[in-house]
């Protein structure tokens, strides 16, 4: 994940930061009721299906949609990708067009829209040969608890070897339970979620880089994961999925875990979420409530945190213990951790 450059970011200093939280002077008043937003809705999105060439791909692009249902300030993501598809991707949003959205009837700019690509060689799920062939010997190495060797494996073919998208999400399920082995649910964490990645279908439904039967085994084992360390708003986004997707028994244990995130986000007490900044000096969190406070920091720094919504993009300078207020006049926002890598944290929700 890629920290935004672009001209619409926001940098908050230090003095503005201590007083966001009693009314937010430098982004204006809180309204006395919450905004109507009503998000862009494509009018033309053609070239968004193009054809693969020998190697697949699954790249995120963020853009502005303006006023005029243009689109602006086109950038990668990241994912699974190669230049030839993020050069084609770029000039593809660029032609892209919307009916505006707008905030209480007005049209209005909107930020930080994500869409994920996804491109195939053919429309079966497949792996390549030589992914393939090396699959027994990760197992092998897997089974014998030689966690850091099979770590190894996976990420030289995920830099060499990986060629479709079941490719990339299979060596990314098997690095789950090499992370689980290592201890480090964190990672774990981090190689479910892009394992059980998507993107949209011609009809709009989520199409998965896993088989059906993979992808439901992945999922359940996300659950258990992000409510081991208490990240309960993925705890809740990844039920959505399994239980749009698949028919669970009531008396299916990943219930009590549903049930404990539900009970945690309806409670008016504050919701602590444990966190470690990514080996890409990231970690990306949907917060579940506006006010926010970040605490416990340890083994590494924390460097800025990057408010990515839907009006504006805003970048804090972090202070530890200091409460951030995202009024609701930005929409929806996502927050981008940036530090050293391996540093672990607590982030605090706390209701309005």
């Amino acid at each position: 994940m890629k920290s935004t450059t672009k001209s619409n970011t926001t940098r908050l200093n230090s003095a503005l930061l201590a007083v966001m939280l009693a009314a937010a002077p430098a982004l204006g008043q809180e309204p006395a009721k919450t905004p109507v937003f009503v998000d862009p809705v494509p009018l033309m999105q053609e070239g968004r299906f193009q054809p693969g060439v020998r190697v697949e791909g699954l790249i995120t692009a963020r853009y502005t949609v303006k006023t005029d249902g243009s689109t602006d300030d086109i950038e990668i993501l990241g994912g699974f990708t190669n230049p030839f598809y993020e050069n084609a991707i770029r000039e593809t949003v660029k032609k892209w067009t919307f009916t505006p959205g707008s905030v209480d009837g007005t049209p209005r700019d909107f930020l930080n829209q994500e869409y994920t690509f996804k491109f195939r060689v053919s429309d079966t799920l497949a792996i390549s040969k030589e992914v393939d062939e090396q699959l027994q010997v990760i197992r092998e190495t897997i089974d014998k608890k030689e966690f850091a060797d099979a770590g190894k494996q996976i990420n030289s073919i995920l830099r060499r070897g990986v060629q479709s998208v079941l490719d990339y999400g299979l060596m990314n399920e098997m690095m789950v339970q090499v992370n689980l082995g290592l201890e480090d649910p964190y990672a774990a964490l981090e190689a479910s979620q892009r394992a059980t990645a998507s993107s949209p279908g011609i009809n709009g439904e989520p199409e998965y880089l896993l088989t059906p039967g993979l992808l439901q085994g992945a999922l359940r084992q996300q659950v258990m994961v992000a409510a081991t360390i208490r990240q309960q708003g993925t705890v809740l986004e990844t039920w959505k999925k399994l239980d749009a997707l698949f028919d669970l028994p009531a008396d299916d244990s990943v219930h009590q875990w549903i049930k404990a995130a539900e009970d945690a986000v309806a409670s008016p007490d504050q919701l602590v979420s444990l966190a470690k900044i990514n080996d890409d000096g990231h970690w990306v969190q949907a917060p579940l409530r506006r006010i926010f406070s970040v605490s416990d920091v340890r083994e590494g720094k924390l460097k800025r945190i990057v408010a990515h919504c839907q009006r504006r993009t805003l970048e804090l300078e972090f202070q530890e213990g200091v409460d951030w207020n995202l009024p609701a006049s930005l929409g929806h926002c996502e927050l981008d951790f940036q530090g050293d890598e391996g540093t672990l944290f607590a982030l605090y929700e706390f209701a309005q």
